[in-house]
């Protein structure tokens, strides 16, 4: 069995990758649904841009709940870093 080692400021920069990739997520998801909007509305007409529109409509849900995902794992991280945190600290000070 290997040993994993956990420390606090591991499991903060855990938290800070999982924000950030989140903002950047959200972002290109921003992005993704300008860019389908510009599509639709400018260069493709008729049944193809519906189409697309419906397309793009059916997946927001999925895409929206993966940012979801992402953010609840950013706060379940910075519990657990704290929980972590205090656990730490109630050992330390049981020891003296």
């Amino acid at each position: 069995m290997e040993t994993i080692k956990v420390d606090s400021e591991g499991l903060e920069r855990f938290r800070k990758v999982l924000a950030e990739a989140g903002e950047q997520y959200k972002e290109e998801l921003k992005n993704l649904e300008r860019l389908v909007n510009e599509v639709v509305s400018g260069d493709i007409v008729g049944e193809t841009a519906e189409d697309l529109r419906n397309k793009y409509l059916e997946k927001r849900r999925i895409f929206t709940a993966l940012a979801n995902i992402i953010d609840d794992a950013e706060n379940y991280a910075g519990v657990q870093g704290r929980k972590f945190q205090s656990t730490i600290s109630d050992i330390t000070s049981g020891q003296r």
